[in-house]
């Protein structure tokens, strides 16, 4: 089966946009990207030219069913390439002032729910309903939109559902006063159902915000949060018994000492419920959680002037306070450190995420195509400039390629190329003693399993792979030098080391030849954007310096 059949099959506009081209690669890999795309190193600045034009006017090789099929299978080092990213990045530019609109009236939401603490009047009911109507239709279409483009996944399953509860909640607290008001029975369930509705709206709100804010660059503070919450979760087993062991404890020896939350006189009452008894535990527990925070509050046990109290003190603040607190502390330094070196990993997803649902959502509304120029209609600029310093922008000229009329032989020629240099570094460069452990895309610490000669036979299928090389210890050393987008180059030795060979997102991109608007010029010019162009790239822009290292 060649590859227009599996495209078939996954994606069927794959070969609807192809079918008329003279390419026969599967536009879902990196051969197909790089023969889209040239470059031009400079000495402060990296130039790229990217051809997105399919088969038919109009309509480009890139979509959202292509970075969905890509983001399904997991084949990020597909989607770092530059050119996928700046399609990527190119849609998120354009949703910029949609996602500024989204946060605002969402901040507004969030602080018309807040409000209701001054007091509660028909404008502020009316007010909140009309938000809801806004969220829920929009909640509606986007669930239409996801449920029409195919499977969806179980977070966004979980996501949907709090967003519900959301809007259910606060439709709730905002109209369940009026409906109560009406009778005098159950008074006390409707006390209680009126107290906790605004709990439960404002916290879940709240939550939402967050979640809407982690494609704003503040979204990796949100990412750390969640990831020591996943933290904390794993280290729960040892935190809860050893809360409830002390609180029980100091629950003992306190409770006839006079002090609350440890007196217990209404607990061992004959005319305590229930519901009083399992409060007075749950005070307890309270009390001693915030002592673990370093609210010893020593005084209470002091006066009691006894050695028992003393003594569970002592051992108290040695294994919760100074121990446990102090290991839940570091892991949480650990994942956050380690949250910096993946962050941006992280971000991408939640932004092409963000993207294939805008690119859907615009698809579906086609249908006024003719009154508004939709998101997936948009041309998207083929020049990206990205400098040293990390600044970027993009921008749209007419650039033809040298020699594009059949990329096929250029793919050909290019194999043979790369044969033959093989063959002529294979047989110039003694590599006998240079040892290679191949993997298809796994990293494996096991270094010195399935070793593999490095030789002409072995060249070619290393390409697009991690693999690791090991050499000899002798007296003429390695170097190499470490450049990258930002900073100066580095100079490395090295001397019978094992390294790690991870092909980059560059590899296998052609420096351009060819013409931009007619000419064989190749300057670009300066930075050609708006202010505004430059708000959107830093709110919700991709961060071009990390992604080409990652």
């Amino acid at each position: 089966m060649n590859w227009k059949e599996q495209s078939l099959t996954k994606i069927p506009e794959l070969t609807r946009l192809m079918e008329s081209s003279e390419e026969t690669l599967n536009p879902c890999t990196r051969d197909f990207y790089n023969s889209r795309t040239r470059r031009i190193q400079l000495d402060d600045r990296i130039v790229y030219f990217f051809r997105y034009d399919g088969a038919e006017e109009g309509e480009e090789v890139i979509s959202w069913r292509e970075l969905k099929h890509l983001r399904d299978s997991k084949q990020w080092n597909v989607i770092r390439h530059p050119m996928v990213l700046n399609f990527v990045n190119e849609k998120l530019l354009s949703q910029a002032y949609f996602y500024v609109a989204h946060i605002i009236s969402y901040l507004i939401f969030l602080l018309l729910l807040s409000s209701y603490i001054f007091g509660k009047n028909n404008g502020q009911d009316i007010l909140a309903t009309l938000f809801l109507v806004v969220f829920g239709f929009c909640l509606i279409v986007k669930c239409a939109v996801k449920l029409q483009a195919g499977k969806i996944s179980k977070w966004f399953i979980i996501a949907y559902s709090f967003n519900v509860i959301t809007y259910i909640a606060t439709f709730l607290f905002i109209w369940t006063p009026l409906l109560f008001s009406y009778d005098d029975y159950n008074s006390d369930l409707k006390h209680f159902i009126t107290w906790l509705l605004p709990i439960i709206a404002i916290i879940s709100a709240w939550i939402n915000f967050l979640y809407i804010l982690r494609k704003s660059p503040y979204g990796i503070y949100i990412l750390m949060l969640s990831r020591i919450l996943y933290s904390f979760s794993q280290i729960a087993i040892i935190w809860i018994p050893t809360l409830l062991a002390f609180a029980f404890a100091f629950h003992l020896v306190m409770r006839n000492s006079g002090q609350k939350p440890w007196e217990s006189e209404e607990m061992f009452s004959k005319n305590s419920t229930v519901s009083q008894k399992l409060l007075m535990i749950l005070q307890a527990i309270t009390k001693t959680s915030a002592m673990m925070i370093g609210e010893v509050d020593a005084d209470n046990v002091l006066e009691r002037k006894e050695w028992i109290p003393n003594l569970l003190l002592l051992a108290f603040e040695i294994s919760t306070v100074i121990l446990l607190m102090n290991l839940m502390i570091s892991l949480a330094v650990g994942d956050v450190n380690e949250l910096r070196h993946s962050a941006q990993e992280k971000l991408l997803d939640i932004k092409v995420n963000f993207a294939i649902e805008s690119l859907q959502l615009s698809e579906s509304c086609d249908c006024i195509s003719t009154y508004v120029n939709l998101l997936h209609r948009k041309e998207t600029n083929n020049i990206l400039v990205i400098y040293n310093d990390g600044t970027s922008f993009t921008t749209w000229m007419n650039v033809k390629f040298g020699d594009t009329s059949n990329f096929d032989e250029q793919n050909t020629s290019k194999m043979e190329h790369n044969e033959g240099m093989a063959n002529r570094d294979s047989n110039r460069i003694p590599l006998e003693s240079v040892k290679v452990n191949y993997e298809n895309g796994k990293i494996d610490k096991n270094i010195g399993d399935n070793e593999h000669q490095f030789n002409e036979g072995k060249t070619l299928k290393l390409l697009h792979n991690i693999y690791h090389l090991q050499f000899p210890s002798r007296d003429r050393r390695m170097r190499l030098l470490k450049r990258g987008i930002v900073g100066r180059a580095i100079q490395i030795t090295l001397d019978g080391a094992i390294i790690q060979l991870i092909e980059s997102i560059e590899s296998g991109i052609e420096p351009f030849e060819g013409t931009i608007n007619g000419r064989s010029s190749t300057e670009i010019g300066e930075d050609p954007e708006s202010y505004g162009r430059k708000f959107a790239r830093w709110l919700i822009g991709l961060d071009w310096s990390n992604l080409l290292q990652l």
